[in-house]
This record gives structure tokens, sequence and C-alpha cells, in this order.
């Protein structure tokens, strides 16, 4: 087993984790709490991506989205925007500012996970980003953080102006990350961080949403399941569609190239007569 398959190992536990947290015995208990769970998923997320993506790269990508999620977390929670009116409760730990310290790292998290399944790409990313957001948001609401004062329609509770907010944090994020580990066709860290989506990333992509429908089922807002679901088997047919289509991209260019070195080979006849 190489190393990033193992680490695909330790998420899918995770997911085995995240269902077993959905049955009515064990629910209730602290190790499956949410809390519980976003710090599992944090963890996990360090493991894989400073096993998969190495420790320059890991770093690098850590410390960018950290910084850029924060600042802009900051902005959202003291403006109002881009998000809307809302504040964080005592239920996600200590603060740093109006912000608990312990977002930042969740937006790493998925960040990373949406990255990996997605290939290199900024908007594709961002627009699974959006996704989870959909089926996170309407769930902790009022428990986690609390929305105040509309801004605009709203979905389930959640201002829509959220979801555009989630869409440019995500967006300059992945910009960031994009500019700052120079990524280009000469440059190996192209290959690992903005490398085509693994059906190991697509699967625990649509799994761990999955896992998000089961519990807005539970927690009884049925319709945000339903639309949430849809989306989350869309996004996983576009997935693998995009990775199928890279696959062919990749071996057509290999045997284009395989075609072209076999044309510098000298034949017997050229060898005869220079």
């Amino acid at each position: 087993m190489n190393r990033d398959r193992a680490a695909w190992a330790v998420c899918y536990a995770f997911l085995a984790y995240l269902f077993l947290s959905e049955v009515p015995q064990l629910s209730s208990l602290p190790f499956f709490s949410i809390q519980a769970a976003f710090i599992l998923l944090v963890i996990v997320y360090f493991l894989c991506s400073f096993i998969s993506w190495g420790v320059t790269a890991a770093t690098k990508y850590l410390v960018i989205t950290w910084l850029t999620s924060y600042t802009i977390e900051y902005v959202g929670v003291t403006t109002g925007y881009p998000f809307g009116n809302y504040f964080y409760t005592s239920a996600m730990g200590q603060f740093l500012g109006p912000v608990p310290i312990f977002i930042p790292f969740l937006w790493c998290a998925l960040g990373y996970f949406c990255l990996r399944a997605c290939g290199p790409s900024i908007v594709a990313p961002a627009l699974l980003m959006v996704l989870l957001d959909l089926s996170l948001d309407p769930l902790f609401s009022q428990s986690l953080w609390t929305w105040q004062s509309s801004i605009g329609p709203q979905y389930f509770g959640v201002p829509v102006l959220n979801f555009f907010g989630w869409f440019i944090t995500s967006i300059a994020v992945f910009t960031l990350v994009k500019v700052v580990i120079k990524w280009n066709a000469g440059n190996s860290r192209k290959s690992i961080i903005f490398s085509g989506g693994s059906a190991e990333a697509v699967g625990f992509y649509f799994l761990f949403g999955v896992s998000t429908v089961l519990y807005q089922l539970y927690s009884g807002i049925p319709e945000a399941a339903g639309v949430t679901g849809i989306l989350y088997v869309v996004a996983a047919v576009l997935l693998w569609g995009m990775r199928a289509r890279g696959e062919n991209r990749s071996s057509w260019t290999e045997g284009q190239m395989s075609r072209s070195e076999l044309r510098t080979i000298p034949t017997a006849r050229s060898l005869e007569h220079p």
C-alpha cells in the first residue's frame, strides 16, 4: 500500500465513523457529537495532506488557507459581508477576535477534500465548497453560529448571500494557493496539489455529502435533504466524468508521445545509407 492509499484508508475510516454517528443509540454520546466529528475531520485532513502532498506543499496550503479564511471571516462577522449578519456561539471553542480559532481549520479541511476531488481547477472546487455549505449551514445555524437580521432571501433559514460568500472565499483561497505555490507546466507542485481528481477523492466527497443528507433527515429537514441529495448525485456524476475525460486525454497524450518517439528511432535502411 503506497502513501496515498494509506491516507485514503484513514479518510474512509472517518466516513465509517460519520455513518455510525447517525445511529440513534450512538448519536447522543460525546464521541459522536458534531464538535468531535469536526475535530476528527481536521485531524484526518492534517494526516492526509502531509502524507499525500508532503510537508512543504501541505504547509503552504495550510498557512494560505487559514490566513485567508480567517481574514474574510473576520470581515464577515464585523461587517455582515460577504456572508450576512451572523456571530459564532461558544460551542466552537476559543476565539481569536470575533472568529473561533477552529473555523479556519475547517476551511482548510473542506477545501483540501474539494481540491482532491476536482483536479486542476479553481471554480469547480469552489462550487463543491458551496454544495457542502448548502448541507452544513441549515443543520448548525443557531447551535454553532447564529444568523441575525437577514439580508435578502433565505434558504432554510440561511441567507442566500452566505452561499455567494462561500464561493467568493473559496475562489480567493484557491487562487492564492495557486499563485503562492507557483503552479505552472514546469512546476512539480502542479501535479501534487492541482492534479486530476482521483476515484478515492470523488468517492470520499460523495459519501461525506451523503452523511450530511442523512443528518438533515435525522434533524427533521427532509426538504433540504432532498435538494442536497440530488445535487450530490449530480456532482458525483460530473466529477466522475471529469476524471474519465482527464484519463482519456492523458492516454491520448501518452500515445502521441510514443508515436513521436518511434519516428525518431533510426531504421535499418537509414543506418545503412547515411
